[in-house]
């Protein structure tokens, strides 16, 4: 029978952008099948109970509702049992919104490890990761920091007269304080405000 997807949500404690997963554990095969975002990254993984993988990747094959069979390489995890797709986004893409998915590989000494995950309801956790799962957007400079016309008395005039006498002079400042020279201050920046916490329906 297939299964609903469950799907958590929650935010970031360092951003608070939106966090989101979707799973599901088949227990006959002691097997998860996840997607995953965590600031602004998407997982696919696949976490057989009891593989350990001989290197830190490992060779994966999936069928998708008995079409033909994909072969790569999967990335493994730290603790050698969570495997990684290398295309995550793709795959969640191609998947039909009810099926079976159908996954094999090997650990070591050659064992065989699969899993067969017939679901319902992808659509919606398509949907929902469309919200959710947004990358970060890069912080911008910080504006130019205003420099105020210098308060300074002015240099007493001179006596002298003639070309070389007025090369000699500063550039006059404007009525309201600030040398035609001087550019004006950068427009204030939103990019490194913290975001509020949605509040709770």
């Amino acid at each position: 029978m297939p299964q609903t997807w469950t799907i958590i949500e929650s935010r970031s404690p360092s951003d608070d952008r939106p966090q989101i997963s979707a799973s599901l554990w088949v227990e006959k095969d002691q097997a998860i099948l996840a997607v995953r975002c965590f600031d602004g990254r998407m997982e696919f993984m696949f976490s057989p109970t009891g593989l350990v993988a001989p290197d830190a990747t490992a060779r994966v094959t999936y069928r998708i509702e008995g079409g033909a069979a994909v072969t790569g390489a999967w990335r493994a995890a730290p603790n050698r049992q969570d495997l990684f797709a290398p295309d995550p986004e793709r795959l969640l893409r191609v998947l039909p919104d009810q099926g079976t998915l159908f996954i094999r590989t090997q650990g070591r000494a050659r064992t065989t490890v699969e899993a067969s995950f017939a679901y319902r309801g992808l659509n919606i956790v398509r949907a929902r990761f469309a919200t959710a799962c947004v990358r970060a957007r890069p912080q911008a400079a910080p504006p130019a920091p205003f420099a105020p016309a210098s308060s300074a008395p002015a240099a007493p005039a001179s006596t002298a007269s003639g070309p070389a006498a007025s090369a000699r002079q500063p550039a006059e400042a404007s009525p309201l304080g600030i040398r035609p020279s001087a550019a004006p201050p950068a427009p204030p920046s939103f990019a490194n405000r913290p975001l509020r916490r949605l509040p709770e329906d």
